[in-house]
């Protein structure tokens, strides 16, 4: 499947005027942009090995078949609707289907990313300040009424031409650069704190940027003393895992007693702004065997880990190579929700519950006289199994 996403994609014509991007005063402040340590080829490869190499059983074609004026664009909508919508979402859509079929869970399970007007309803509403596109799920949705069924938002994005906005601006010394950066991303910012998702992207006619989003709690004070440059030590273990049980349980996020990641819980902490990660894929990225992103094959893997992993918006996250305990005493993968045979890294899927986690008890004798452990959620948020 993995030679399928790294297919060249269209080569285009910007033939669009400059201009700025749209901004309202009471988006979110970005704390910090750093790279995305966790998000490359090699350890998305390892997490998503089994899938990534299954066998492409999809011989329809998958794209429309561009002509000579696909390529050339002249403004945003054109760039959205003649390019985007046409080349991207559907080599994603496919790629999702075959993998929910290949891990059995087409029957209970369905992802689609395309445009987001289907999460929302406000009748003289004003689309710029919409996100442009949306990953959703019959099962995460709004409303039962023919009239008044949306669906939520598990992945919100935005496009913006090249000329408006690119990833680099960050580093420029030039004020008016600078903001014409901060825009953009503040703009997903918005996006992310209204639906309650960790994960986000901008894309553009050269570059796909694919962000994760981490709450930076008022009481904590880090936004007032770092600039957005500085990354904040954290502590990541990686293991690649050669024990990936391909199934997942449709029930299996209920067995840890969570709940609901997708849908809004207003009132949460104040924030000083957020902390966002991001791995910028250039367009032009292709190319079979290897070891890089292109953009399909890294919206296919976010996609996936938004719409069935963890992805609620917090202030702290597990480690993307960690996995947590159910009851069948299989264990489920924080990140993309895949079952695991084994578990080693073990972390609760919210860190941020300070009042959740995991701890072994007492729970009575084993027949040789050995106490007998269970597992249970208290204060206690990671813990290591041999």
């Amino acid at each position: 499947m993995e030679s399928y996403l790294k297919h060249p994609n269209l080569a285009v014509v910007n033939r669009a005027n400059g201009g700025t991007n749209t901004t309202q005063s009471y988006w979110p402040d970005i704390g910090t942009w750093t790279p995305w340590q966790d998000f490359t080829a090699p350890k998305l490869y390892a997490l998503f090995t089994d899938v990534v190499d299954s066998e492409w059983t999809v011989r329809s074609c998958l794209r429309t078949t561009p002509t000579d004026w696909d390529g050339e664009f002249f403004d945003e909508d054109e760039l959205e609707h003649s390019v985007i919508t046409s080349q991207i979402p559907p080599l994603v859509n496919v790629a999702l289907c075959h993998v929910l079929r290949y891990v059995k869970l087409d029957k209970t399970h369905s992802l689609n990313l395309g445009r987001a007007g289907r999460t929302y309803y406000e009748p003289g509403g004003d689309r710029r300040f919409k996100a442009d596109w949306a990953l959703c799920s019959p099962i995460h949705r709004q409303g039962s009424d023919y009239n008044n069924l949306r669906y939520e938002n598990l992945l919100p994005g935005d496009s913006k031409l090249s000329n408006k906005w690119n990833s680099s601006w960050y580093e420029s010394s030039d004020p008016t650069t600078q903001e014409a950066w901060k825009d953009p991303v503040r703009q997903i910012l918005h996006y992310s704190d209204k639906t309650d998702r960790r994960y986000g992207f901008l894309i553009t006619d050269v570059e796909l940027v694919v962000m994760r989003i981490t709450q930076m709690p008022t009481s904590t004070g880090i936004a007032t003393t770092r600039s957005p440059r500085e990354q904040p030590s954290q502590g990541h273990s990686y293991n690649i895992s050669s024990s990936t049980d391909i199934s997942m349980l449709s029930g299996a996020m209920r067995d840890m007693s969570m709940p609901s990641s997708s849908s809004h819980k207003p009132g949460g902490p104040a924030t000083d702004g957020y902390r966002i990660e991001y791995r910028a894929i250039p367009m032009e990225n292709h190319g079979k065997g290897k070891r890089q992103l292109t953009v399909h094959l890294a919206l296919f893997y976010l996609t996936w880990m938004a719409g069935m992993g963890q992805g609620s918006l917090s202030a702290t996250y597990p480690s993307f190579d960690s996995s947590w305990p159910l009851l069948d005493g299989t264990f489920i993968h924080n990140t993309t929700g895949l079952l695991l045979k084994k578990g080693k890294n073990i972390e609760y899927p919210n860190p941020s519950r300070e009042d959740r986690g995991p701890s072994w008890v007492t729970v009575g004798s084993q027949e040789d006289g050995e106490p007998a452990l269970a597992l249970t959620l208290e204060p206690v948020v990671s813990l290591e199994i041999t």
